[in-house]
């Protein structure tokens, strides 16, 4: 890509940014700190006794720093799902959840079972200031450790935390959940100070981790005869995006040390041990086996078939619902089954 072209496609990044933030940028961000307001839920909850904070700052890095918060008030502590939208860490909002049919029935759910609910924003890639997507992954996991600072205020049990996230949103949750505790018990900030481990993950549509210019020689090793290799990878992505992922302004920079370096850091596959969390895993079929959008390549079932062939290996514990690979949960279990059986236990 050109010069003209790569600033073309930036500003083009900064309208979508622009016109997905409409929805929350009127609305003035709270600290709880300074005492939190209750306000109107964004749909109808059946759990009449539930009370719903809008747009809690975490950070005063950027508008995005936010998360909505929906608590069961119960007497005894509930347990807490933090949702993490996709959208490629260049789009998506909390807010979508709560136009979808599907997880206002889950949110609604889960409060009935007194699990509460963080619906997150975090920072987008910005290609001007060459970020790549560490900032997205870095503000999940202090939304986690904000929210588990201040636990006393939303009344949960910090010993019960489960990560939901679809795509990105779910390559973020891998990421926190596959790594070791990044608590930083050296930081001058007590919320870093906080614990990063949860008791379970759920991911849709993930990506098994992002050294995507090696995805031939990993994930879709198995279409090696059908000639899809480094080119075929490259043609699908394009260069631009590679260099947002990375926060690289030339596509030279790829092999160099600094640019590996940061590939390791955003590697979830090489993360995942036998100390990793349980997690459920689900991915939607394609019609083409082999992918040919950028959609395809990165939501295909063998991402899926990746983690599953090395968490067999290193003896850590998945429930995988991919039939397009013959992978099947345990006694059909559902994802709602799996976070009940996680954190849905009583706590003392």
């Amino acid at each position: 890509m050109n010069t003209r072209g790569f600033v073309v496609w930036c500003l083009c990044l900064f309208c979508l940014q622009i016109s997905c933030n409409k929805k929350t940028a009127s609305v003035k961000p709270q600290h709880i700190e300074d005492g939190l307001k209750s306000s109107e839920a964004p749909f109808s909850l059946s759990l009449e006794t539930a009370t719903f904070f809008r747009d809690i700052a975490y950070a005063n890095v950027s508008e995005r720093n936010t998360y909505d918060f929906f608590k069961p008030n119960q007497e005894a502590p509930s347990s807490l799902v933090i949702m993490i939208h996709g959208g490629g860490f260049v789009a998506g909002d909390k807010n979508n959840y709560y136009d979808s049919y599907k997880y206002r029935q889950l949110i609604n759910y889960l409060l009935e079972q007194n699990i509460a609910v963080a619906t997150i924003n975090y920072r987008f890639i910005d290609p001007l200031a060459y970020s790549g997507i560490l900032y997205s992954l870095e503000d999940v996991k202090l939304v986690l450790q904000h929210l588990r600072y201040f636990s006393n205020v939303f009344h949960f049990d910090t010993e019960n935390v489960l990560l939901y996230g679809g795509s990105a949103g779910g390559a973020a949750a891998m990421w926190i959940g596959f790594q070791e505790d990044m608590a930083d018990k050296t930081s001058n900030d007590p919320i870093k100070k906080e614990s990063t481990r949860v008791q379970g993950i759920v991911a849709l549509n993930v990506q098994a981790n992002y050294d995507i210019v090696k995805w031939h020689t990993t994930v879709f090793s198995d279409f090696k005869k059908a000639e899809f290799d480094a080119t075929s990878i490259q043609q699908i992505v394009k260069k631009h995006r590679l260099l947002a992922t990375y926060g690289i302004e030339k596509i030279e920079e790829l092999d160099a040390p600094k640019t590996q370096a940061y590939i390791q850091k955003t590697n979830m596959l090489e993360m995942l041990s036998a100390n990793a969390p349980e997690f459920y895993l689900q991915t939607e079929d394609f019609e083409n086996e082999i992918p040919t959008t950028l959609s395809e390549l990165y939501h295909h079932p063998q991402h899926v078939n990746t983690i599953y062939k090395k968490a067999e290996n290193v003896g850590a514990k998945g429930i995988y619902n991919c039939p397009a690979i013959h992978l099947n949960p345990i006694n059909d279990e559902s994802i709602e089954e799996f976070i009940i059986r996680k954190i849905g236990r009583q706590v003392k």
